[in-house]
């Protein structure tokens, strides 16, 4: 095994309990997982599926889940996280590094609605972050719509800063060095 599945597997399946008490397992998203990503995207209402994919959005068509759970390379890496014991599908983050041979990635996190607000968001984006520190990505680029308050508030609070704003999204830089290491 090599790159940021290798890099992943050093601190992963990682456990933590979110604040509605429910305990989640965060994991390297694998091909049998596809089931699981369309229940959880079933779950995600209208609003959060907007905030998400900046746009109105229907069920994830076979391609997009074939590349949401395709095992990844040196450039990409996707983490889910379900409860335990009973596998729930609580959210899904991943990054793609913008260049090979470059130090940003772009990343994006997804919380099924039912579990927004509980600090999966946060597990997850610490997690991802510290997955992608140790593939050699040094910052993360998030669009986000203008009106994610908590997607907004969960990058600002680790130090994130607008790089540019747009008409409907904002394109923020998130340093790595700025969040903490699990």
């Amino acid at each position: 095994m090599t790159g940021c599945r290798h890099h992943a597997h050093d601190i992963l399946p990682r456990r933590a309990r979110l604040k509605s008490g429910h305990e989640v397992e965060i994991r390297p998203v694998e091909e049998r997982d596809g089931a699981l990503i369309r229940d959880g995207f079933a779950h995600l209402s209208d609003q959060s599926r907007f905030m998400r994919f900046l746009a109105t959005r229907g069920a994830l068509s076979d391609a997009e889940l074939a590349r949401l759970t395709d095992a990844g390379d040196d450039d990409s890496l996707a983490l889910g996280a379900v409860t335990q014991p009973d596998t729930t599908p609580v959210g899904l983050a991943r990054f793609i590094r913008l260049d090979p041979a470059g130090p940003d990635a772009e990343m994006a996190l997804t919380v099924v609605d039912a579990f927004q607000g509980q600090g999966a968001g946060r597990v997850l984006l610490e997690t991802l972050a510290q997955a992608a520190r140790g593939c050699g990505v040094t910052a993360f680029i998030a669009l986000v719509h203008r009106d994610n308050h908590a997607m907004l508030g969960l990058l600002h609070s680790y130090g994130a800063v607008v790089e540019q704003g747009m008409a409907v999204d904002l394109e923020l830089r998130l340093p790595l060095s700025s969040v903490p290491a699990i």
